[in-house]
């Protein structure tokens, strides 16, 4: 076929993609289903178009609008779908908590993991002095003391503060991913950085209890850390149900029972995340503030019957209404 005749034959095709790709469906609003239909078939026609008009010779400015076309015509046809309204509320409010709940014994086993090693972290700096610097370095141990000398109350300007509160949803979301990707290596993974953090935090608590500092540094974490280290255990569980699809198949292959255990997975890990940028936010901005300590327990008091109260009855109206079954299931 030659340029004259592919231009004359195919530009009507061509023209027709245009319209679709432009959004106008055969009764001038958005495309149906079948004008989907159509957008491929003219889709992989113009992909053909496009071959032959480069071996006939075609010139560039039809070879550049057969491209963009066809780019355009790519995006439209592949595109993921839009989110529906209110998605990610959904998530939060329905989805997230209901899949921890269906995880419930290996939240139950993640909090042991994470939490076993917190406390005897907390208890060992007490008898051994020289836990802490072995574990944690000494220069590190000199910072942590210096930094809870006192109770930490002097407050953060709204530029200061923002800038904490970014750092602080930084920093946290690369620890609770660490501790989820770890997964990967058939959960062992998360349960080790479980274990590692909750080591660490409770020898920090640990050491600093032991001179004389620990209620200044509980006094500051007081008031976020409920949902702090809540999401560091759920970033674990997210890990741990990873490594039980890979290694629990149920009969699937490997990578159908992943895709089987997706969802909880994607909700637990999105929910985190969510929970870790409501720990920075009070963290860089109220844990520091000049509210005076009884303020601050009450608060972590409060915030403690939050996460409690969210996660075991968020979504709970939900199920009952729709009886909707969130346990895994077989395909």
């Amino acid at each position: 076929m030659n340029q004259a005749d592919l231009l004359s034959n195919r530009s009507k095709s061509w023209l027709e993609l245009q319209r679709l790709t432009n959004g106008q469906g055969r009764h001038g609003k958005g495309l149906t289903a079948q004008d989907y239909m159509e957008l491929g078939q003219l889709y992989r026609q113009a992909c053909a178009d496009a071959a032959r008009a480069r071996s006939a010779g075609v010139d560039e400015v039809t070879l550049a609008y057969l491209d963009t076309l066809l780019a355009r015509s790519h995006h439209l046809f592949y595109q993921a779908p839009p989110a529906a309204p209110g998605a990610f509320r959904h998530l939060l409010q329905v989805r997230f908590p209901q899949a921890v709940r269906a995880n419930a014994r290996l939240f139950a086993a993640a909090n042991l993991v994470f939490y076993g090693p917190f406390f005897f972290g907390l208890l060992v700096p007490l008898l051994l002095p020289g836990f802490a610097s072995a574990l944690l370095g000494a220069d590190q141990v000199e910072q942590f003391r210096d930094m809870y000398s006192k109770i930490n109350d002097e407050g953060r300007t709204l530029g200061s503060g923002s800038a904490a509160v970014s750092y602080y949803i930084q920093h946290n979301i690369t620890i609770a991913f660490e501790v989820f990707a770890c997964g990967i290596f058939a959960g062992l993974g998360s349960l080790f950085m479980l274990s590692y953090q909750g080591l660490v935090l409770g020898t920090v608590h640990g050491l600093l209890i032991a001179d004389g500092k620990g209620m200044n540094l509980l006094t500051f974490v007081c008031g976020h850390g409920p949902w702090e280290l809540t999401a560091i255990v759920l970033a674990g569980l997210g890990g741990m149900r990873m490594g039980l699809a890979w290694v629990d198949t149920q009969g699937r292959t490997r990578m159908g029972s992943l895709r089987a255990a997706r969802q909880d997975i994607a909700a637990i890990i999105l929910g985190a995340a969510a929970m870790l940028t409501i720990a920075a936010t009070l963290e860089g901005l109220w844990s520091p503030s000049q509210a005076p300590p009884w303020a601050k327990w009450l608060m972590s008091i409060v915030q403690i019957a939050c996460v409690i109260g969210y996660l075991a009855r968020s979504g709970l109206s939900r199920n009952l209404r729709s009886g909707l079954d969130v346990s895994p299931r077989r395909p």
